[in-house]
């Protein structure tokens, strides 16, 4: 698989959504040829793993999408008693948080479709201040580039664990 690059557009909803779409598939892309004990390898001292950021990602799409923007009763992993539930994947196989990062992506396209960039977030109380979808797709966009971040070192650490171990 090459490494993805964002499509052409010719309006600010399709550049939003344009590069959204390629961070989305970037974040994808780092975990090709992982093995499941790679993805699921700590290589720091939080919870976060190549796997757990992607069980991240699938629950803020959901979240600020689903719940947010559109109004679902969508119930996050995490809670007030664990707020890193979505990072604990040691029991989930990989290509299940890898279907499921598919799903939440498919379902957050669902609601944008439903949407335009001015319309307000419907739960006002999840977010702190009145939000519009302009708002929640830039937030994305960002969100989801620092875990590429996070993904490019952790995949860096780990292909070179793999070439000092062979």
């Amino acid at each position: 698989m090459s490494r993805p690059t964002p499509e052409d557009f010719s309006d600010e909803r399709s550049m939003l959504l344009a590069f959204l779409d390629f961070q989305r598939k970037l974040a994808r892309h780092r975990l090709t040829g992982l093995t499941e004990g790679q993805a699921k390898t700590r290589l720091v001292p939080s919870l976060t793993t190549p796997a757990g950021i992607i069980s991240h990602l699938a629950a803020v799409e959901r979240f600020w999408f689903l719940r947010v923007l559109d109004g679902q009763d969508w119930r996050p992993p995490w809670t007030k008693d664990d707020p890193n539930a979505e990072w604990r994947v040691r029991s989930t196989p990989l290509p299940a948080i890898m279907a499921d990062y598919r799903a939440a992506i498919a379902e957050a396209n669902e609601a944008i479709d439903r949407h335009q960039l001015e319309d307000h977030a419907r739960a006002r109380r999840d977010v702190d201040q009145q939000v519009t979808m302009r708002w929640i797709l830039v937030h994305m966009i960002a969100e989801t580039a620092q875990h590429n971040g996070h993904l490019d070192i952790l995949r860096e650490q780990l292909d070179a664990d793999a070439v000092v171990s062979a």
